[in-house]
């Protein structure tokens, strides 16, 4: 059984890598339960292998990686990652990405059409404006025509994805990306997929 989940703090920084992790082997009633634990993404993580294989590697490091590697990609708040170089571009031709991210916009924009927009991760000039994003934190409250002209950039038909080779593309120069809502629990499927490779049959993933 593979489980994942995701649970994150909303508008912390995100520029934490994976760090201080804790690996430890318990008895359980009806096996041994691995624990991984670690910082990753604004927020921690926790692992539970179910009755461990005798992994080849140390898995505590592969799964710190496959985290930094969604950070390195998709955070808003690592200046040199995907989201953040493609946000900061005012280039409205196609855009080179992982096929990770390609995949994950993809999604995004499959949600958004589903949901005629409630769903949209090129919110991300609004998420500043109200101080819920990297940009730096302020008291003031946006102003209906600060907002109204930010929605100018807003909205996810001005976003398009290619998946061969994977690039990203924006109508606007002004539109920016914010894969906050859907890149942690992409994160928890990269590990359960992760540690199903390399042998484990019972997971959860928090």
């Amino acid at each position: 059984m593979l489980l994942g989940s995701v649970c994150a703090a909303a508008g912390e920084d995100q520029t934490a890598r994976s760090s201080s992790v804790v690996n430890a082997t318990t008895p359980a009633s009806s096996g041994a339960i691995r624990e991984l634990r670690g910082d990753t993404m604004g927020t921690t993580y926790m692992v539970k292998i179910y009755n461990p294989p005798e992994f080849e590697s140390d898995v505590a490091i592969e799964v710190d990686a496959e985290l930094r590697s969604v950070n390195d990609q998709m955070s808003t708040y690592l200046k040199s990652s995907e989201i953040s170089r493609f946000n900061d571009s005012d280039s409205t031709d196609w855009f080179d990405v992982s096929l990770e991210t390609a995949e994950v916009v993809s999604a995004a924009l499959e949600i958004a059409e589903a949901t005629d927009g409630a769903f949209d991760v090129t919110v991300g000039p609004l998420v500043n404006a109200w101080s819920f994003g990297p940009d730096p934190k302020t008291n003031e409250i946006p102003s209906d025509t600060e907002i109204t002209s930010l929605r100018e950039s807003v909205g996810y038909k001005k976003l398009a994805v290619r998946i061969d080779p994977p690039a990203l593309k924006k109508s606007v120069p002004e539109l920016k990306v914010d894969l906050s809502s859907i890149a942690k629990g992409h994160g928890v499927d990269r590990v359960v997929e992760l540690l199903a490779r390399l042998g484990a049959e019972s997971v959860f993933v928090e």
